[in-house]
């Protein structure tokens, strides 16, 4: 009876420690989405974009739009990440949880 609960709470401590790596992640991912989100705005207002607007070039339009999609870009993929690790969390808990009982 000993050997069991010693090797139930073997698992519940493995468990439990990757649910704390997972965790470890989330204000790092969530703090970058919102700092992405932020950048955006501010880009989309500095008149930088408007003089390559103005350029009517290909090359004007091309580099306007890497500049205004690449921080939605990142900060979504950010958030993504946030979820999976929010996700993987849950699952570890989960599993410390059947381990336990």
């Amino acid at each position: 009876a000993v050997a069991v609960k010693a090797r139930s709470a073997a698992v519940c401590d493995a468990y439990a420690n990757q649910g704390a790596r997972s965790a470890a992640i989330l204000p790092f991912t969530s703090a970058l989405s919102g700092l992405c989100a932020a950048a955006t705005a501010a880009i989309v207002e500095i008149p930088f974009l408007e003089t390559l607007a103005a350029s009517g070039t290909f090359v004007g339009l091309a580099s306007q739009m890497v500049v205004v999609t690449i921080f939605p870009f990142f900060s979504s993929l950010f958030a993504s990440a946030a979820s999976v690790s929010k996700a993987r969390c849950e699952v570890q808990a989960e599993a410390a949880a059947q381990a336990a009982s």
